[in-house]
């Protein structure tokens, strides 16, 4: 497998990480039994419950085109050693961002962001 495709299945690993995260969130703030349920009239949740629901609202959107960056370079035979990199350096920048996010740290999650979508950019641009 190649290196772009490895860190699409680290992304992947890290979305359910979150995913996780995420339901031992709901569990912490509604109890198993609720959270078993409909969750039709579920509190908001803050501080950081609220922070890794967004983190991972977040993530699986940046996923679905990481993805479909990543597949169509793969299938194109455009994958290279630019696409390498930037798939390195977007699954960084998505581990420091879901840690600032949950942790609240907003600066550096900004940053982080911004870099995972310039490697992304940077894939699309060898798809060109």
């Amino acid at each position: 497998m190649t290196t772009d495709l490895w860190m699409l299945v680290a992304a992947a690993v890290l979305f359910f990480v979150l995913y996780y995260g995420q339901g031992f969130a709901v569990i912490k703030t509604i109890g198993a039994k609720a959270a078993a349920g409909n969750r039709e009239h579920m509190p908001p949740m803050t501080g950081w419950r609220g922070r890794i629901d967004r983190a991972v609202r977040n993530h699986s959107d940046n996923l679905i085109v990481f993805a479909v960056l990543v597949l169509a370079a793969h299938v194109s035979g455009q994958a290279n050693a630019a696409t390498a990199w930037s798939a390195i350096v977007f699954f960084a920048a998505r581990v420091i961002h879901a840690g600032c996010y949950v942790a609240g740290v907003t600066g550096l999650r900004t940053i982080a962001f911004n870099v995972g979508v310039v490697a992304m950019a940077v894939i699309l641009v060898q798809l060109f």
